[in-house]
């Protein structure tokens, strides 16, 4: 990162952090976790949130006189991350501080190993990466996202982890296993192809624990709006609407991260979202993720958590993934199947980690408080001054 004599008289103690947490609790949580990483160890700095899914054009005097731009989270790492997603400014030279991507994503539906071994970046893309790399500097959230950036021939990315990983107050802390499973939340799936697996895995759950109080959270919420379709909206409703006739409380979490605080209370987590997942292992409580695609699968493995994959691989599924761009996104979600036997599969994971006090995630603090030492703390102290 640019550093030396009189670099550091241009600019303000300040950094200009850049959101995409639109209405998903789970951008809002990476979002408020970066911030604090900051705040914790580059306490002199002041931060400015900018929206980071809209051009910077009208705050560049602000941006310029920043020490550098700080991407929190997000899918930064995609095919057409700029200008799609970020579309930042044209030409991106009108930035003229470090720009620093803090544990982005790369995903893939469903994430097939093909996928994974050719990743695709538009040339836009590509000649963005470059120029972050030249200047600032780049981290990523998982394993997956590493090989993917080092295979496009990005090798001077940095696995980080998350910034949903680290609860600071809870660093160094031990694996806390319940003495019972009195509170449960269970989050939805993103996709509406695992809806009826989600009313299998609500029912199983209820089967399970007849006694527990059990909570269904909805991290897009139930409302349609700006960012969610009146189908979506619809299909979010009827899932409630099930949820609340199996005994369950129905919680809207959308665009608020005060409204999963209640998940400190809970004694486990069980479902689709994967910061719902990194939440409770970011403060040693067990949670199982079912994995929608490269997302989930990427957060267990870098934490060396099982997976337990929602889908099925099928032939059409492996041709779908061979098309160009979106079309590969948009076929694979068409021709995708559903695991028949995953919901099974947790309930007797879960079954036998509850009466053995969940072994097999006592060690993930210890991946997460490793990783901040060598990784996540390094990183962000080097961001510049």
């Amino acid at each position: 990162m640019p550093s030396g004599p009189g670099w550091q008289e241009r600019f303000e103690p300040m950094y200009v952090v850049l959101s995409r947490a639109l209405k998903n609790v789970g951008d809002f949580l990476i979002v408020e976790r970066g911030r604090r990483l900051l705040s914790h160890l580059k306490p002199d700095h002041e931060q400015h949130v900018l929206k980071a899914w809209l051009p910077l054009d009208g705050h560049l005097d602000l941006v310029n006189r920043a020490s550098a731009v700080v991407i929190c989270g997000g899918p930064g790492l995609g095919q057409h991350a700029y200008p799609r997603v970020y579309p930042l400014a044209r030409p991106l030279e009108r930035i003229e501080v470090p720009l620093v991507m803090l544990g982005s994503g790369w995903w893939s539906i469903p994430g097939l190993p093909s996928q994974i071994r050719r990743p695709r970046f538009s040339r836009r893309t590509r000649r963005f990466f470059r120029w972050v790399l030249r200047r600032g500097a780049i981290s990523v959230r998982d394993c997956v996202s590493e090989h993917v950036m080092r295979t496009a021939g990005f090798a001077e990315v940095t696995m980080t982890g998350c910034p949903a990983w680290y609860d600071l107050a809870s660093l160094g802390q031990p694996f806390e296993a319940p003495r019972a499973l009195r509170r449960v939340v269970l989050t939805t799936p993103n996709s509406r192809a695992y809806a009826d697996q989600c009313l299998g895995l609500m029912a199983a759950l209820r089967e399970w624990l007849p006694d527990a109080e059990l909570v269904c959270s909805l991290h897009r919420g139930l409302r349609e709006d700006e960012f969610t379709g009146a189908s979506e909206a619809a299909r979010a409703r009827k899932t409630a609407a099930r949820a609340e006739a199996l005994g369950y409380r129905v919680v809207n979490a959308a665009y608020d991260v005060s409204k999963i605080a209640f998940y400190r209370e809970c004694d486990l987590h069980v479902g689709y979202r994967v910061h719902a997942h990194l939440e409770f292992m970011s403060r040693r409580r067990p949670s199982i993720l079912l994995s929608e695609d490269t997302r989930g699968r990427g957060a267990c493995e870098a934490l060396g958590l099982p997976v337990f994959q929602a889908w099925r691989p099928t032939p059409a599924s492996q041709l779908a993934c061979r098309l160009p761009g979106r079309a590969a996104t948009f076929a694979a979600t068409r021709v995708l199947r559903t695991s028949p036997t995953v919901v099974a599969e947790v309930i007797e994971y879960l079954r036998r980690e509850a009466g053995a006090g969940f072994p097999s995630m006592a060690g993930a603090g210890d991946v997460i408080d490793r990783t901040y030492e060598t990784a996540m703390g390094p990183f962000v102290r080097a961001i510049p001054d």
